[in-house]
């Protein structure tokens, strides 16, 4: 199963405890190198810039957006979110609230199906995983966060399944993740060495697939495999125009 069957469970948030306070607003202000925005959470306060309805729902529910289903509306619009719970909330807490906004302000309804498509399995290269500097057990505790560049990416406190929702946006497919690798890393990834900076023809350049690939394999002992299977997915039955504020 792919959805958390927790998150799942909780499908229905009008009974759900809600934030004390939220904003939301559209907004132009792209983040940089970001498909989905930027989420921030700290002692019971959220912060959500440049990000869309399914970047929400990907963080309320923690599946993987290209695991969700639904209108255009879903992507079309960008928006800036604010909201404090009044108290150092826990994540699951957080994300629970989430859902109930979602609910409130995006008359969100949706319900957990199962689909067939294109995917992706994330799996222990042979030879295991690498003993390098890009990747290692975190120390301590602490949220789960990413920041992209131009020349790759870096994570913290990632479990493996953090990593294959983070890799199911560039390669727009669900990842599966099949390591069995129990708890979370740190992990540095760079493209430099997998991309032909110098090309300017579409058809020279390789496929997200491969480039992730190589620096998966070469950087972290870790890879991924194409493959067409029935996916769990969340199907937006109901999504309306926010009610800003």
């Amino acid at each position: 199963m792919l959805l958390p069957l927790l998150l799942l469970s909780t499908l229905s948030a009008h009974a759900q405890e809600g934030f004390d306070a939220a904003s939301i607003h559209l907004t132009n202000d792209h983040v940089p190198f970001e498909r989905d925005g930027m989420t921030q959470v700290a002692h019971g306060t959220l912060r959500m810039h440049d990000v869309t309805v399914s970047t929400c729902i990907h963080y309320a529910y923690g599946v993987a957006t290209a695991q969700i289903i639904g209108p255009p509306e879903l992507t079309s619009e960008h928006y800036d979110i604010l909201a404090a719970a009044g108290h150092d909330a826990t994540d699951a807490e957080m994300r629970s609230m989430m859902q109930k906004l979602l609910a409130e302000r995006f008359h969100l309804v949706l319900h957990p199906d199962k689909r067939e498509s294109k995917g992706y399995l994330l799996t222990l290269a042979p030879g295991g995983l690498k003993n390098s500097a890009a990747i290692h057990a975190s120390e301590g505790e602490g949220e789960a966060t990413h920041q992209n560049s131009d020349i790759g990416f870096t994570a913290k406190h990632f479990t493996m399944k953090d990593l294959a929702n983070y890799l199911a946006s560039p390669l727009q497919g669900p990842v599966a993740d099949q390591t069995g690798l129990p708890g979370t890393y740190d992990i540095s990834v760079d493209f430099r060495d997998y991309v032909d900076t110098g090309s300017t023809l579409r058809e020279e350049r390789p496929s997200a697939l491969a480039v992730l690939n190589f620096a998966l394999k070469g950087q972290l002992g870790l890879q991924l495999t194409a493959k067409k299977a029935v996916y769990d997915v969340l199907v937006v039955d109901r999504l309306e125009a926010v009610s800003a504020n």
